[in-house]
């Protein structure tokens, strides 16, 4: 279907027939509704026929739902067929589709959706400017951009002008869906229809063109293929980061437990203006230091976003710190920008790594201070540059007040055991060494003093004793053995896992001192974090850089066939994801897992044709990885805030309060309905205690894991279930006395 070659000419008699034939019959159905209806009349019209006709509405649901897949399947096998001829012919023209469609029909109508504001059918017709809800991102399209950005190089290229029409009423169908299902007013599609024709053409027009010329890029040269992106390594990264992140920012609600418990410390901190010590449920949170509040502090006042928003944006630009970050540590250690870049390149398409910048949590800034402390604590290493020293036990300090002693220790030990291995005694007998432990004490002293000032001792030895010291030699929970992490680790760098088996000993025998380095930070790391009695797998997070930027090392030998092993990880995944909707309280919808499946199954096959060396396998991970992880983002993860979430029921819990109910909580995790509730809950984990409270509150409101319900059904067979939800492992109840029940009814 897709031209080899074309006549010296842009535009030629075969295109401009085709063009006729592809717009014909959208351009009939749009002016029509356009000219004879207003958008009110049109969305009323639709809102009543689609009862009548269900079929119908069947149809136009699939149509929606697929209809720009298919052009993904198109795509991705003119990529295959490319990559297996090393055709240029077929690898251009997926390259400026790739180029355009992201550019403009994704990240060019994202922006324009929050631009404009445009209410969605049903919630009106207005525009609200600069808005970030999902009920004001109505104008213009995307689906239809897309859908036309996608159809229409392949009508133009085509020598078969029927085909050119059958694109056009394909295009036409999934356009008029939007419409039909009440998605989107017509000036909306309208506006996606002239965007999509604009990117479809630019995509042909740039690939002819290129065909026209002498080759430039030798494609099937391995060296100019790393090349080209390595030579712009931020560059590439930061693109491939921010698609990541544009198309996927605040796509569900927050989840149990610590983004709501965050929320509602952000909210106290915003409102009650305590700067220095934490509140959550309106108590004292000695938890976490404030640091990283401070800094979404600084993102609400720049941009004024609702908090949620704020929440998932500071995830984001911390991730991309964490990258920048990683990828100067690089640069530092390994002397070399292709390494550099690689090793964040296997960052970037890390799994968890790609969950974790959509995940509110302060770990990512965390780790990207103890990353930087180790930057300037190896510069310090290699030249005693006392500014490196002193910039390394500053970052050390911002860790601490970020997460806590952690960033602190894993530097410091980091640096000590380097200096010992280098039998470098001057690192550790040195005057800058000496002032910088100094002024990292007198600035936790002097924290600590604050502190002490403002809440008392009670409340400093709580932080030092149970938050600290505790939690380190005999958690109350999150205790592992020893070897939790030796097992953890391995299913935290996947996909990467199989680069363990790519060993050369050899090579690791001779390694420099910036590899030295590395080892010795990601062995030290990973020995302290073993020894600590709490374990989580987020907590390994400051060894993935050193750990990434070191297998490099393996990415060189070609002991085994790298894509071929990583094709049939992901058609393992292909096979297993849509299975995972028959499992019991998971609500995923099999047709998102299937479809999830599918790209799976085309990245799959895209690594099984390739026949790339082993250090250019990431590199087009990087950019196939993009969309599964937007379609994740996008149709996945809003799925899961029936488990995940706690909203449904706080909401239930506020409608109640609002009533004059007082809501009490026995034996829950603090603080997770009070954000989205916007109401303090009395917490209370002495059931002698909760009889008290009752006794005194006739108008009690009972939040209680079902379990507890059972332990004490005899106390509470006076209450009656008003909402139950199942939030992660187990069923939270609310409750309310049934004489009051009555009364309301």
């Amino acid at each position: 279907m897709i031209h080899s070659y074309f006549k010296n000419k842009l535009l030629t008699h075969q295109t401009f027939l085709n063009g006729l034939c592809f717009l014909f019959p959208f351009a009939c159905v749009i002016l029509s509704l356009l000219y004879f209806s207003q958008d009110a009349q049109i969305y009323t019209f639709f809102t009543q026929f689609r009862p009548k006709h269900p079929y119908l509405t069947i149809f136009f649901q699939l149509v929606t739902d697929y209809g720009n897949s298919l052009f993904y399947l198109v795509y991705a096998y003119i990529l295959i067929i490319g990559i297996k001829n090393k055709d240029k012919t077929r690898l251009y023209l997926v390259g400026f589709y790739i180029f355009f469609q992201l550019s403009i029909s994704f990240l060019g109508v994202r922006i324009l959706k929050i631009i404009f504001g445009r209410q969605r059918p049903g919630h009106g017709f207005a525009f609200t400017f600069f808005s970030f809800s999902s009920q004001n991102n109505s104008f213009p399209s995307g689906h239809t951009a897309e859908v036309f950005g996608a159809s229409l190089p392949l009508a133009l290229a085509t020598k078969k002008t029927w085909l050119s029409f059958v694109l056009g009423i394909w295009a036409g169908l999934v356009a008029f869906s939007r419409i039909y299902l009440g998605k989107h007013h017509p000036t909306d599609v309208l506006a996606g229809w002239l965007i999509g024709l604009g990117t479809g053409y630019l995509i042909f027009f740039f690939w002819r063109k290129s065909m026209l010329k002498v080759n430039k890029i030798n494609l099937s040269s391995r060296s100019n293929f790393f090349d080209f992106w390595a030579k712009r390594p931020m560059l590439t990264l930061s693109c491939v980061y921010l698609l990541h992140v544009i198309f996927s920012l605040h796509t569900r609600e927050l989840w149990f437990s610590d983004e709501v418990r965050y929320a509602d410390v952000f909210t106290n901190l915003l409102e009650r203006k305590k700067w220095l010590v934490l509140y959550l449920n309106g108590q004292p949170y000695p938890d976490k230091p404030p640091l990283y509040f401070w800094f979404l502090a600084g993102l609400k006042w720049l941009t004024s976003l609702p908090t949620s928003t704020v929440l998932f944006l500071g995830s984001a630009i911390s991730g991309f710190i964490y990258l920048g970050s990683s990828y100067w540590l690089g640069l530092t250690t390994l002397k070399n920008k292709n390494y550099a870049f690689l090793g964040c390149t296997l960052l970037l398409t890390n799994f968890y790594f790609l969950a974790l910048i959509h995940y509110v949590r302060m770990d990512l800034l965390f780790a990207s201070f103890i990353i930087l402390a180790h930057v300037f604590f190896y510069r310090f290493s290699q030249s005693e540059q006392k500014l490196a020293g002193y910039l390394g036990f500053f970052f050390c300090f911002l860790a601490l007040l970020t997460k806590g002693p952690f960033g602190v220790a894993l530097p410091l030990l980091s640096l000590f055991c380097f200096a010992l291995i280098q039998r470098k005694k001057e690192l550790i007998l040195n005057k800058t060494i000496g002032l910088g432990l100094l002024g990292l004490l007198g600035g936790i002293l002097i924290w600590l003093g604050a502190i002490w000032q403002v809440k008392g001792s009670s409340f400093l030895s709580n932080l030092l004793f149970k938050q600290v010291y505790a939690r380190a030699v005999h958690s109350w929970h999150h205790k592992q053995p020893f070897y939790h992490y030796l097992l953890v680790f391995p299913l935290v760098v996947l996909p990467w896992t199989i680069l363990f088996f790519n060993f050369n000993r050899q090579e690791w025998k001779k390694l420099s001192s910036g590899e030295n380095f590395l080892l010795t930070s990601f062995l030290t790391g990973f020995g302290l974090l073993s020894l600590v009695s709490i374990k989580i797998a987020i907590y390994l997070l400051p060894l993935f850089a050193p750990c990434f930027l070191l297998l490099t090392k393996n990415l060189y030998p070609e002991r085994i066939n790298l894509a071929k092993w990583l094709g049939g990880f992901f058609l393992l995944l292909a096979i297993i994801l849509p299975w995972l909707s028959f499992l019991p309280h998971l609500p995923l919808k099999f047709i998102h897992l299937f479809s999830l499946s599918l790209i799976f199954g085309l990245i799959a096959l895209i690594l099984f044709k390739s026949s790339l060396p082993n250090y250019h396998v990431p590199i087009l991970l990087l950019w196939l990885l993009i969309f599964p992880f937007i379609y994740i983002a996008r149709n996945i993860a809003p799925n899961l805030d029936a488990l995940m979430s706690p909203k449904q029921q706080a909401l239930i819990i506020k409608s109640y309060i609002q009533q004059g109910y007082t809501p009490i909580a026995y034996k829950i995790y603090s603080g997770i309905y009070t954000y989205y509730a916007k109401h303090k809950i009395k917490e209370v984990n002495d059931f002698n205690r909760l009889k008290q409270i009752i006794a005194t509150n006739p108008k009690s409101l009972l939040i209680i894991p079902e379990k507890r319900l059972k332990k004490h059904s005899e106390f509470l067979k006076g209450f009656k279930i008003v909402n139950q939800q199942r939030i992660v492992e187990q069923n939270y109840l609310v409750l309310i006395p049934k004489n009051k029940e009555k009364g309301n009814d």
